[in-house]
């Protein structure tokens, strides 16, 4: 991957992460430009014998004790002095520990923790100590604390899994080199957890794992390490991967199901699959958090996705371009099966964003039949179908702007404005040249003042594109005054 199209760095892998797409062109665009201008063409060594007999000695509670109580910015002996950093689940941030990872795990998304995070992040002083840190090597005593857990994968996942997991959010501070081994081996002890739920810890035990809890950290746990992957330049497809893969193990269903779900590249085909998909899904999801994470998780993976293929070598990839577009399809019909109209209409949005900023925008104007159907309430609903009902008819398009029209007035947001478009696509189609310089300008005249007052972004989105389709006929018709037209 060249300078020009390396992905920008990501921030902190454990966070939800934007993707921004910049406008390109497509392969035959580029194709015509050239001709046009001549230029066609696992870290760590082993733990001594006698440190591994001892360490397998303790008990699970003291080997999480003896792992995750370690201070990686400073020597164990100072460590020792803080008694609430020994427990096994702390939040640094808020001074807090806890008994499990599902708890752990609540507390971080709660809000309370987020503003502490983020006034720690303000505050200069702890700004300056965590820059200093990030330049520290990892001390020799977290490396061992590394292997020991990984010694004791098979013996003892639950463990190993909780200490792997807490071990990459630490040292991912301070040196991103080994993180992804890390990761990995977090994911392989989460897996085998999922594989054989004997494995996920005694009831009651501070290391044991639920069901939800692992869904969720192995969902939190692979984002990360695509995050990582992303940003570190490797092959696109690795990242695109392990995102595809987070959501399909969160969600429950098949990888082959979201590749399945776009051999058709037809809007309406991708999200009826995607419907199909949702009413599907295994999970349960019955708390709403649970859900919002599902949300926010295929957003992510989309957004990269589509970033991902325009960052290729060698341009556009079609096929994480439209794998992307069909998580977002999944993204809205899945919200609007767990009655949350918001992030469906958000991705709605995204599709039509995504769409044109790869230069695909006429697929854009065929999921303003997916607004019409279901987010007509939405505040700015009428100013995207006015758009893409405009650039259909820019693009003389004239079956999709029929289309579209006739939803939009069998529907209960029949509006003046879309009676009299639909009027001037059935003129046009006719070749009537005489009702086109007789009447077009006249009648929009006499609807658009209203139209301004009372919506005035679909106002100037239906003038500036009238402007233009119907500049050939400004000679045949006198306007009221010279105004009219500026």
């Amino acid at each position: 991957m060249n300078r020009k199209t390396r992905p920008k760095a990501v921030g902190n892998i454990f966070e939800k992460q934007t993707y921004t797409l910049s406008k390109i062109k497509r392969p035959e665009q580029r194709a015509s430009e050239n001709t046009a201008n001549g230029t066609g063409n696992r870290h760590g060594g082993r733990v001594s014998d006698t440190a591994l007999v001892g360490f397998l000695s303790l008990s699970s509670t003291g080997l999480v004790k003896g792992f995750t109580g370690l201070s990686i910015g400073g020597n164990t002996a100072e460590s020792d002095t803080d008694d609430d950093a020994q427990r096994p689940l702390y939040c640094a941030a808020c001074k807090k520990a806890f008994a499990s990872p599902a708890t752990l795990a609540t507390h971080q998304q709660s809000e309370k923790h987020k503003k502490k995070e983020y006034q720690q992040q303000q505050n200069p002083k702890a700004s300056r100590s965590l820059q200093q840190s990030q330049g520290q090597k990892i001390p020799k005593g977290a490396l061992e604390s590394l292997e020991r857990a990984r010694a004791i994968m098979h013996k003892d996942t639950a463990v190993a899994a909780t200490v792997l997991w807490n071990i990459a959010k630490d040292i991912a501070k301070h040196d991103r080199s080994i993180v992804e081994s890390v990761l990995r081996d977090a994911l392989d002890c989460m897996q085998r957890m999922e594989a054989d739920p004997k494995r996920r810890g005694s009831k009651g035990s501070p290391t044991a794992w639920s069901s939800r809890s692992l869904l969720k950290t192995m969902l939190e746990c692979r984002l990360a390490l695509a995050r990582l992957l992303y940003t570190n330049g490797r092959t696109k497809s690795e990242s695109a991967n392990q995102y595809t893969l987070a959501v399909c193990q969160y969600l429950g269903i098949q990888e082959n199901d979201i590749t399945n779900s776009h051999t058709e590249h037809t809007p309406l085909t991708i999200s009826r699959n995607a419907f199909g998909i949702a009413a599907t899904i295994p999970r349960k999801f019955g708390k709403q958090e649970d859900i919002a994470q599902a949300i926010d998780a295929v957003d992510e993976t989309a957004n990269a996705l589509l970033a991902l293929s325009a960052n290729g070598e060698n341009g556009n990839d079609d096929s994480l371009a439209w794998r992307g577009f069909a998580f977002y399809f999944l993204m809205h019909a899945f919200a609007l099966e767990k009655g949350n109209n918001t992030a469906a209409y958000r991705a709605i949005d995204q599709l039509i964003t995504g769409f044109e900023s790869l230069g695909m925008a006429y697929f854009g104007n065929e999921c303003a039949m997916l607004i019409i159907k279901h987010h007509l309430q939405n505040h700015d609903a009428l100013a995207n179908v006015a758009s893409a009902v405009m650039g259909s008819l820019l693009d003389s398009d004239l079956v999709r702007a029929k289309r579209l029209l006739e939803a939009l007035n069998n529907s209960s947001s029949v509006q003046p404005w879309s009676h009299y478009m639909a009027e001037l696509v059935a003129k046009r189609t006719m070749l009537d040249n005489v009702w086109m310089c007789q009447n077009a300008w006249a009648k929009w005249i006499e609807i658009s003042s209203m139209l301004e007052r009372s919506d005035p972004d679909v106002f100037v989105i239906l003038n500036d594109g009238l402007d233009c389709v119907l500049s050939p006929y400004k000679w045949c018709y006198m306007p009221i005054s010279s105004e009219s037209f500026e």
